[in-house]
């Protein structure tokens, strides 16, 4: 008995409803499921889209842009903690780097994306909060101020969404840390 054999179309060229019982061009080559859906988005072919592998990509872009935005405050909030401080000045200079890199992302994915501005003002104090236990984790043998360590978040300096970018912009931290 001869063994069968299934033949895989071509499915860089196949429209994408045809191919069904086969492997997904999606799950197949993203990048040619990409450049297909572009072409047929430009040529307004919207009956011949892979409409629910669309929408969930859609849908996980504005995830990954939120998910960014929170690790990199998080990041910078962090390395401010350590910079102002720490009493180790052999670090200062790659605190500083990663407050610059990180306030320099930031930046860029919210004038890209200014609606996220809205995320990160409701994420912030968890944020700080997270970035806090983060730096006494990585240092427990220092003290860092006792009104951070009280839970005492909404006291900061910082909170609404203008002083949140204010701290991102390229003078402030700076201005913090000479205190």
């Amino acid at each position: 008995m001869e063994k069968s054999t299934l033949i895989k179309p071509d499915l860089t060229t196949q429209p994408i409803q045809s191919r069904a019982k086969f492997i997904s061009l999606y799950q197949q080559d993203f990048a040619i499921w990409c450049a297909q859906t572009i072409t047929k988005l430009n040529a307004r072919e919207f009956d011949n889209l892979d409409v629910e592998n669309l929408v969930e990509e859609i849908g996980s872009l504005a995830s990954r842009d939120r998910r960014e935005v929170k690790t990199r405050i998080i990041v910078f909030l962090c390395h401010l903690l350590k910079r102002k401080y720490l009493p180790l000045p052999e670090n200062f200079r790659g605190w500083a780097l990663t407050i610059d890199e990180q306030s320099e992302q930031l930046n860029d994915i919210l004038e890209q994306s200014p609606s996220l501005k809205i995320y990160l003002e409701e994420i912030f104090v968890k944020a700080w909060a997270i970035a806090l236990r983060r730096t006494q984790a990585e240092y427990p043998d220092y003290r860092f101020p006792s009104e951070f360590l009280s839970g005492c978040l909404p006291k900061l300096p910082f909170g609404s969404i203008t002083e949140i970018t204010n701290l991102l912009s390229s003078e402030y931290p700076w201005k913090l840390l000479k205190d």
